[in-house]
C-alpha cells in the first residue's frame, strides 16, 4: 500500500514563507540594487565593452598590415604584369621608372618588416614576409635586370627556393635567363613563377589572420 507523501508541518511551511520574503525584501531593497546595477555598469559591461575593442583593435591592425603588405608588393608585380604581357607587347617601362619602382619597393620592404617585427616578434611571420619580399626582389631583377649575368643570378636563386619549397614547376628557365619576352614558352615560364610567389603572398596573409593577437 502507497504510502501517503509526508506534508511539510505548518510551522516548517511559514518559516519557508518567511525565508522567501525575506529574499524578496533583501533583492528588493534600494541599496541591493544599487550596488547590482554598479556592478553591472561598472564592472561587467567596461569588461566586456573592453574584451571587444581589443579584439576589433587586434584584427583592424592585421588588416592593415596585410594592407601594408600588398602596397609593398603589388606595384612591382603589377608593372611587371602589364610590361611582359605580349598584348602589350612594346610598353616595356623607362629605365627611371623601373629605378623608383624598384627603391620604393626597398623602401616599404624594410618599413612592412619593422612592423610585423613589432607585432609579431616570437611568430614566423616577419620570416615569411623576408622571402616573399626576397623573391619579388630577385624577380623584379630577373625581369628588368639588363646584364645578362643579374638576370642569371636572381633566376638560380628563384629556383633555389622552389626546390627547397619541393615545388615543381615546368619552366624553361634558359628562355628566361634571355630576357627575350617575345620567344616561345617565355610568357607561361614567367606566369609560373609569379604564381608561385602569389602563393607565398596569399600564405602570408592567412599566417596573419591566424595570428594570436597582438597584446596592447
Amino acid at each position: 500500500m502507497a504510502t501517503a507523501e509526508a506534508q511539510p508541518t505548518a510551522p516548517a511551511a511559514r518559516k519557508e514563507r518567511d525565508f522567501g520574503k525575506i529574499a524578496h525584501d533583501l533583492l528588493a531593497h534600494p541599496l541591493v540594487l544599487l550596488c547590482a546595477g554598479a556592478l553591472v555598469t561598472g564592472i561587467i559591461v567596461p569588461s566586456i565593452t573592453s574584451s571587444w575593442q581589443r579584439h576589433q583593435t587586434a584584427q583592424d591592425m592585421k588588416t592593415q598590415v596585410i594592407q601594408d603588405v600588398t602596397n609593398a608588393v603589388s606595384p612591382p608585380m603589377a608593372q611587371m604584369a602589364v610590361s611582359e604581357n605580349p598584348v602589350f607587347a612594346g610598353s616595356r617601362p623607362s629605365g627611371a621608372t623601373i629605378a623608383t619602382t624598384y627603391n620604393t619597393f626597398m623602401t616599404m620592404k624594410s618599413a612592412v618588416h619593422a612592423s610585423l617585427a613589432a607585432y609579431f616578434p616570437m611568430n614566423s611571420i616577419p620570416t615569411q614576409w623576408d622571402t616573399l619580399s626576397t623573391l619579388v626582389n630577385h624577380f623584379y631583377l630577373l625581369t628588368y635586370a639588363p646584364n645578362g649575368n643579374v638576370r642569371r643570378n636572381n633566376m638560380a636563386a628563384i629556383q633555389r627556393y622552389l626546390r627547397s619549397q619541393h615545388v615543381n614547376l615546368k619552366v624553361d628557365w634558359q628562355v628566361l635567363a634571355t630576357d627575350n619576352a617575345a620567344a616561345p614558352g617565355y610568357y607561361n615560364a614567367w606566369l609560373a613563377i609569379k604564381g608561385d610567389i602569389q602563393s607565398v603572398m596569399d600564405r602570408l596573409n592567412a599566417s596573419i589572420m591566424d595570428a594570436p593577437a597582438p597584446s596592447f
